[in-house]
């Protein structure tokens, strides 16, 4: 079976791709803070984990206002430890 759409666009090639574009353009930090020099070694370190997230239907971003919700569904925990 052929990838989907969204598998295509979560290869980690694309998603590095579009870390290292970032870094060129100088991005900004975005709604969950991290800085584009945090970028790039937390996708190499935690890629796998984040695409299994977001196809399984659990990826819950970070909230943007700094409220923190106890994961009472023992859900993925992608974002939940980053800036602890």
């Amino acid at each position: 079976m052929e990838p989907s759409l969204l598998e295509n666009a979560l290869a980690y090639e694309n998603m590095l791709e579009a870390a290292k574009q970032a870094v060129r353009n100088k991005g900004a930090p975005g709604i969950d803070r991290m800085t584009v020099d945090e970028l790039l070694p937390y996708l190499e370190k935690n890629h796998e984990k984040l695409v299994g997230c977001i196809l399984n239907g659990r990826y819950r971003p970070r909230p943007a206002s700094g409220w923190k919700s106890r994961n009472r569904t023992g859900g993925c925990g992608c974002w939940e430890s980053q800036r602890s």
